[in-house]
C-alpha cells in the first residue's frame, strides 16, 4: 500500500513538473526588437535603446527610446523620443462600451501632463526657466509640448539655449482592436520636430495590425 501510495505520490509529481515546463514554455515573453513598421520612428544617427515588443495572440506592446548626446554651447545634453504602445483586441460589444473609458483616459493623462507643466512654471531656477505648456487636440489625441529655456549662467552676456519638452497621448480604434499610445520627445530645438514625429507615430501605428508584433 505504501508502495502504491508512493509511486502514484511521484506520478503526480512528475506530471505537475511537465505541466509547469509546458506552461513556461507557452508564456510568450517580450522580444528585443520593434517591428519593422515601427523602425521608421527611430530618428537618424539615434541609438535605439530598450526595444520591446510583446505579442499574446491579438493583444500586445511595443516600447522603445531613442537617445541622442548633443554637444550645446556649454554643455553635453540627451535628446530623447520614447514611444509606448498598447494594443487590445476586444469584442465589439466591448468596443463600443470600453470606447469612451479609454478615451476619458486620454483627456485625463494629457491634462494630468499640462498640469505638471504649469507647475514648473512656478519653480524659481536661475539655471532653467519653463514656458506655460500648450495643450492641442489631434484628431487621434492630445499633445503637450512646452519650451524649456537653460539660462545663460557664464561672465557678461551670452544666449540662452532653447529645447522642447513634448508629451503625446491618442488612441486609435481599428475594428476590434484598442490602440493606446504615449509618445514624448525631449532636447528638440522646436515644437514642429516634436508634432511631425508624433504625427508620423500616429499614422504608422494606424496601419500596424496584431499579427506586426509577432514578425521576427
Amino acid at each position: 500500500m505504501r508502495h502504491l501510495l508512493r509511486t502514484a505520490v511521484v506520478v503526480v509529481l512528475i506530471y505537475a513538473i511537465f505541466i509547469g515546463n509546458v506552461l513556461a514554455q507557452g508564456v510568450p515573453r517580450p522580444t528585443a526588437k520593434i517591428p519593422r513598421g515601427l523602425m521608421i520612428l527611430v530618428p537618424e544617427n539615434y541609438e535605439l535603446q530598450s526595444p520591446s515588443t510583446f505579442a499574446s495572440g491579438t493583444n500586445g506592446s511595443v516600447s522603445f527610446i531613442a537617445s541622442k548626446h548633443i554637444a550645446g554651447r556649454r554643455d553635453v545634453y540627451t535628446s530623447e523620443y520614447h514611444f509606448d504602445l498598447s494594443m487590445m483586441d476586444k469584442p465589439q460589444v466591448l468596443v463600443q462600451s470600453q470606447g469612451p473609458i479609454y478615451r476619458n483616459k486620454v483627456e485625463q493623462d494629457s491634462q494630468n501632463a499640462f498640469n505638471n507643466g504649469n507647475q514648473k512654471t512656478e519653480i524659481v531656477n536661475p539655471a532653467v526657466g519653463y514656458d506655460k505648456p500648450q495643450l492641442t487636440k489631434y484628431p487621434w489625441g492630445n499633445g503637450v509640448t512646452q519650451r524649456v529655456v537653460h539660462k545663460y549662467m557664464g561672465a557678461g552676456k551670452g544666449q540662452d539655449e532653447i529645447e522642447f519638452s513634448c508629451s503625446y497621448f491618442g488612441l486609435i480604434i481599428s475594428g476590434n482592436n484598442f490602440k493606446l499610445f504615449k509618445l514624448s520627445v525631449s532636447g528638440v530645438d522646436s515644437r514642429e520636430i516634436a508634432d511631425q514625429w508624433a504625427d508620423k507615430a500616429a499614422t504608422s501605428i494606424a496601419k500596424i495590425t496584431p499579427g506586426d508584433l509577432n514578425a521576427k
